[in-house]
């Protein structure tokens, strides 16, 4: 059994007994949580609970565990034969979870406390290298890239569905143009949810559909609002050019919609 934990007792060595006990029970893998129930974090300020929540956010794109950013678990010698480790950064457990192989992760919740001395290791650099591990993980996870072309597959006949109403209303009908944006949000927006429960997440337009469609919608206002965020800060701030602006904003607004959707709207 390999195990990992911060030397500086900001993870409870009391917590370890529990962990070999999962183990010796069959799991594979052994977490000391701090996102299950019975699991908390002690002295983080606002800033770093963000950080730590996009981050787990994020990995949860390639993992169900609730806590894959932990640095407190323990795992069985053998899932990890064969296997090549080089994380860039110090966030080893995704890793693990993704390329190891094993069948069974049990979580045991623990209290996280910040450290006293010394200083975090996270930072600017180490953001820019986890979302690089991110990247390299991905072919790790072809699933995740295939559901995320389906997903924009799906965007964009919603886009083209969005326009064709808005130009049947208005030209046509003679309603008027902002009236006419508004109902072409909500029809493309369910005509995008029908199909990518059917379609992008095959199976999830028969369990809980009602829920579900309130969760795509919220993610869809959201996803507009970073849209339109972007669009201005680019081209108000930077100076950049207002089409250049829009189109940086729908790529970084398609990819908030994905990871909200697939880790929100439509977690198992």
């Amino acid at each position: 059994v390999l195990g990992v934990m911060d030397a500086d007792l900001s993870h409870p060595p009391a917590r370890l007994p529990r962990l070999f006990v999962a183990i010796g029970a069959g799991a594979d893998i052994a977490i000391g949580s701090r996102y299950i129930r019975g699991g908390k974090i002690v002295g983080w300020g606002f800033k770093r609970k963000l950080m730590s929540d996009v981050a787990t956010l994020l990995a949860h794109l390639f993992t169900d565990v609730h806590d894959p950013m932990t640095g407190y678990f323990l795992v069985r010698r053998e899932t990890l034969d064969g296997v090549t480790l080089d994380p860039q950064g110090f966030k080893l457990l995704l890793e693990v979870l993704i390329k190891a192989r094993y069948q069974q992760v049990v979580e045991i919740p623990i209290t996280f406390t910040n450290r006293t001395a010394g200083k975090s290791k996270a930072g600017i650099g180490e953001t820019f290298a986890y979302l690089a591990n991110l990247m390299r993980y991905l072919p790790y996870k072809r699933s995740v890239i295939m559901q995320f072309g389906k997903f924009a597959l799906v965007g964009a006949s919603g886009t083209l569905l969005n326009l064709a109403i808005v130009y049947l209303l208005t030209s046509r009908l003679e309603m008027h143009y902002i009236l006419s944006a508004v109902i072409a949000f909500i029809v493309a927006m369910s005509s995008n949810f029908i199909l990518n429960s059917l379609w992008t997440f095959r199976g999830s337009l028969e369990r809980r559909a009602g829920t579900r469609y309130l969760q795509f919608a919220l993610v869809s206002v959201l996803t507009l609002v970073i849209n339109l965020l972007v669009l201005a800060f680019l081209t108000e701030i930077l100076g950049l050019y207002y089409l250049l602006s829009q189109l940086i904003g729908i790529g970084i607004g398609l990819i908030f919609n994905f990871v909200g959707n697939k880790v929100w709207t439509y977690a198992r």
